[in-house]
């Protein structure tokens, strides 16, 4: 699974695909056996595999440009079950960027999430979710704010309807089912964004709405939809202004809360 696998002669194309289905089945499988985990063995494996992301080697990054070339479904699926099972499983070490090739599993991740295969983007949302966990102390500061701002856009692009959508009767591109499925689990890493983000993820949103012509509108929807993922969590932000006012306390979360209720009141 790496650049040196497109200068290999494979006697069919169809193999080759095989090939790197079958090796990121593997190593799949063997990165989600946890009997091993903390062991010097599996550092040094995984250690192995992120450094290995950059050139010359290039590894997933080689087969997924090779598999998208040819047009190989089912290999750009594994390879991306590959790569999110890495992140997810090995976060805690990811999530502070001091392995070598961290960052670009991360852009690669982005990368697969926008990707308009239903299949090949669903298991990265998992990835998000692990990085959640995370306390944003023990994280690389490029996992926190910056990272997000480009997951939330990546996100409303990935969701919207297809520009040519009309109705379900007539669409080909994409299944309701997948469509409905992708919106669902995609709710819950937005709500971790708005966490983040606060006041930003709002104004972000908002600007969205405020800015993008009538024509685009399935992007409009779609940023809509993103800011009513969260529409909980920032109504209950706006209540604690209410709250820290009549107890006389005036902190960053009532600070917030102003720019929150200012941001909804604007868009309103």
């Amino acid at each position: 699974l790496s650049s040196q696998s497109e200068q290999r002669q494979w006697s069919t194309a169809h193999h080759a695909e095989d090939v790197i289905i079958q090796s990121a089945d593997v190593l799949t499988a063997c990165l989600d056996n946890t009997s091993d985990f903390c062991t010097q063995s599996r550092r040094s494996a995984v250690s192995s595999m992120l450094s290995s992301l950059q050139a010359p080697v290039e590894f997933l990054v080689a087969p997924l440009r090779n598999s998208e070339m040819h047009l190989w479904e089912d290999a750009t699926v594994a390879l991306s079950n590959l790569a999110s099972t890495l992140a997810r499983e090995e976060m805690e070490d990811i999530s502070t960027c001091q392995l070598q090739g961290s960052f670009d599993l991360i852009q690669l991740l982005l990368e697969l999430q926008a990707h308009p295969v239903h299949t090949v983007a669903l298991p990265v949302l998992e990835v998000w979710l692990a990085l959640q966990d995370i306390p944003t102390s023990d994280r690389h500061p490029s996992l926190t704010t910056p990272l997000y701002m480009q997951l939330v856009e990546v996100i409303l692009n990935r969701i919207a309807f297809p520009p040519t959508f009309v109705s379900w009767e007539e669409e080909l591109e994409i299944e309701s089912s997948d469509f409905d499925e992708m919106r669902r689990m995609a709710t819950d890493v937005l709500i971790g964004a708005y966490y983040l983000l606060r006041s930003a993820y709002l104004e972000t949103l908002a600007n969205v709405v405020t800015a993008t012509s009538s024509d685009d509108w399935e992007i409009i929807e779609a940023a809509l939809f993103c800011l009513c993922a969260a529409s909980r969590e920032a109504c209950a932000r706006v209540k604690s202004v209410a709250n820290a006012v009549s107890s006389g306390r005036d902190s960053p979360v009532s600070s917030d809360g102003n720019s929150t209720a200012l941001g909804l009141t604007q868009l309103v």
